[in-house]
């Protein structure tokens, strides 16, 4: 019995939930972003003249960034092939939550819809394991993301994209882009287990809807009390 074994090239060598950062997603995943043209030629460590999101930010805003006052078409949609290359490096990369900061925040006349896209389905992909008892990993916390999932359900803007449980690379499947509202978007990475043929694990801080349901309920209680009285 040959003692040799299978080392994967592409693992990253960052650690995520006691393992690489990479295995949050299949390898077959994995095999075909490594083996796509825009990755070899956009987002190699080679091609980027460096590893860090430092030098991957201005790939993610020159690809997903659109200027307010600029009509073109945007050649880069959700959950294409792109998308999921620039998706699989910050998969990679692990980067802090302060630069992640920074791609989410507002800057005119920049809008970034699709760079906020990328991140909070980086985050649910990458992130699902969090608990309240498991509540941070590095400087990203349970709170945290509970919080912007709950920020953008609130979010109604319009983005162009497959279907959401249409994977791009399938050959069984029509492909049509489609518009795809940011709050449905959010949705959906809180409701399922999958994106784009992408597995989303099982998420305790994604549950935003029993907050709903709880701010509901007080309110009901309190309308009741005062009724009460009232009497």
């Amino acid at each position: 019995m040959s003692n040799e074994f299978y080392l994967e090239e592409n693992l990253s060598g960052k650690r995520l939930n006691h393992q690489s950062a990479s295995l949050v997603v299949p390898q077959i995943f994995r095999n075909k972003v490594s083996s796509c043209m825009y990755y070899k030629v956009n987002l190699t460590a080679a091609s980027l003249r460096g590893d860090t999101i430092v030098q991957l930010i201005p790939v993610i805003v020159r690809d997903l960034g659109t200027l307010n006052d600029r009509k073109r078409p945007h050649l880069t949609v959700l959950g294409g092939v792109e998308f999921k290359c620039l998706l699989m490096k910050l998969i990679n990369l692990r980067p802090p939550w302060e630069q992640l900061k920074v791609l989410l925040e507002p800057h005119e006349p920049f809008n970034n819809k699709y760079v906020a896209a990328l991140i909070l389905t980086y985050l649910r992909v990458s992130y699902y394991f969090l608990t309240e008892t498991n509540p941070s990993e590095q400087d990203i916390s349970f709170s945290l993301l509970h919080g912007l999932m709950k920020t953008y359900i609130r979010d109604h803007r319009k983005l162009k994209g497959y279907p959401l449980n249409i994977d791009c690379w399938s050959s069984s499947v029509k492909k049509e882009i489609k518009l795809i509202h940011f709050d449905e978007l959010i949705d959906w990475l809180c409701e399922k287990n999958e994106i784009w043929g992408i597995p989303l694990g099982k998420c305790n801080w994604c549950k935003i809807w029993e907050d709903e349901e709880e701010d509901d309920d007080s309110s009901s209680d309190c309308d009741s009390s005062s009724s009460d009285e009232s009497d």
